[in-house]
């Protein structure tokens, strides 16, 4: 038995004749699958309307976080406090990031990603962003120097490009289990539009002009009720549903281990 964990199989070619070949082969290989899992919400809808035919073998499991590791017991976040961006997939707005930095002086950011040169922002003059070069998933980096981090920040900011594929999922879920609010771009993709809602444990921007992000920023850390409602419901969340051992737990039983 085979099972698939699926992300970013439906960000098809604009080309309509190429979009056709790519959902013929994709039909073809779920022939050899026996369960094909989804981790955001929309991209299983989707799939389930597209693959009808072997909607069954489509299943989704919320990605989840370790609670246990990602967890703070300091709530209290100084106004002065840098704000964080990490992430080195490709839907990721670099571009707009530097861009945010440059135009918002007055606010200190910490960047982590593999993107940029390591004097990337020294070239720039930029000295309000303190940078470090690498990814997890490189070993050059560490989940106790990412925790410190998100330990260390006010915010967590996602600016993302539009696609149906889930990003930022999972810097976004160990900031919430942080307590640290998140702020993302609302993407055609975002991974579940039952649990997140707006200004509730999360907070969205719906498109990346540099006066939405900048107003975001602003409502968010002036707004002390705000702050600290979207911090307490945005780790309530992660207990509640999306952490590692519930989906363990429903991964083992979907794909059932003997």
């Amino acid at each position: 038995k085979t099972s698939v964990i699926a992300m970013g199989m439906l960000n098809f070619p604009k080309n309509i004749f190429q979009k056709n070949i790519h959902i013929l082969l994709n039909k073809f290989l779920m022939l050899f699958v026996e369960n094909l899992i989804f981790i955001g919400k929309k991209e299983y809808d989707m799939a389930q309307k597209i693959f009808y035919k072997q909607k069954n073998k489509i299943k989704f499991l919320p990605f989840g976080v370790d609670k246990e590791f990602w967890s703070s017991n300091n709530l209290e976040k100084n106004k002065s406090a840098p704000i964080l961006f990490i992430g080195n997939d490709s839907n990721r707005d670099f571009d707009f990031i530097v861009k945010l930095a440059k135009e918002t002086p007055e606010e200190n950011f910490i960047i982590i990603s593999d993107y940029f040169e390591e004097n990337y922002f020294d070239q720039l003059n930029l000295k309000n962003v303190e940078f470090y070069k690498g990814s997890w998933n490189k070993k050059i980096l560490t989940d106790e120097l990412l925790k410190s981090m998100y330990q260390k920040a006010k915010l967590t900011i996602v600016p993302l490009k539009n696609s149906i594929q889930p990003s930022g999922q999972s810097v976004s879920l160990q900031s919430m289990s942080m307590n640290t609010p998140v702020i993302i771009t609302k993407t055609d993709g975002f991974w579940d539009n039952n649990y997140f809602i707006d200004k509730k444990n999360i907070y969205f921007v719906d498109k990346n002009t540099i006066l939405n992000w900048q107003n975001a920023i602003s409502d968010l850390i002036n707004d002390d009720n705000m702050y600290n409602s979207i911090s307490s419901n945005a780790r309530k969340i992660i207990e509640k549903e999306f952490n590692v051992q519930n989906f363990s737990k429903k991964l083992y039983e979907l794909i059932n281990v003997e």
